[in-house]
């Protein structure tokens, strides 16, 4: 009995100890990352981007794919187009609501697609699933995005055809009675 106890309390202490190792991950350009994410699916990827913040709170499409407010967090790293997924864990709970916004970060994951298509056409369909962050110091050259806007709670303008450039928007014909 002793013998089994041993092993499985040194395989454990054992299992914290190892730290993490990137080697397999290939550093990606923000920018292609962006334009094409579906080209990296199933890629361990890394790359250094901004913190912009992390939510708890997620669109449906994002719960319904398996991802839970109790036990996850959706960070806001650019490129927001593929949002980073990270479980909630000792580590990232003790760094990522401590990290301050615009702090730069190497990010490393694989990038999925969420199982449950959005409603919005908007919204992205791939996410990087996080396997390791940590806080870069130093004057770090970042890959910067421009317009790199996602708004979980707001319609783009692909499904508001109102909003489209060169789309005339359905207008509804009085009728005389």
């Amino acid at each position: 009995m002793r013998p089994v106890f041993l092993s499985l309390a040194l395989l454990c202490v054992s299992s914290s100890v190892w730290a993490f190792d990137p080697k397999g991950y290939v550093e990606v350009e923000l920018a292609r990352l962006k334009a094409t994410p579906e080209e990296f699916k199933n890629k361990k990827i890394f790359y250094i981007s901004r913190y912009q913040g992390y939510k708890t709170t997620f669109p449906p499409y994002i719960e319904k794919s398996g991802f839970k407010p109790a036990k996850h967090y959706l960070l806001s790293i650019s490129p927001l187009m593929v949002p980073v997924m990270s479980k909630k864990n000792d580590e990232t709970n003790a760094l990522i609501p401590t990290l301050p916004r615009g702090k730069a970060v190497k990010v490393y994951g694989k990038v999925e697609k969420f199982r449950i298509e959005p409603e919005l056409t908007t919204l992205p369909r791939f996410y990087l699933d996080l396997d390791h962050i940590e806080a870069v110091e130093g004057d770090v050259p970042i890959q910067e995005m421009k317009e790199d806007k996602v708004n979980f709670d707001q319609p783009g303008p692909a499904d508001n055809p109102a909003q489209v450039p060169g789309q005339i928007p359905f207008q509804k014909k009085k009728f005389n009675r």
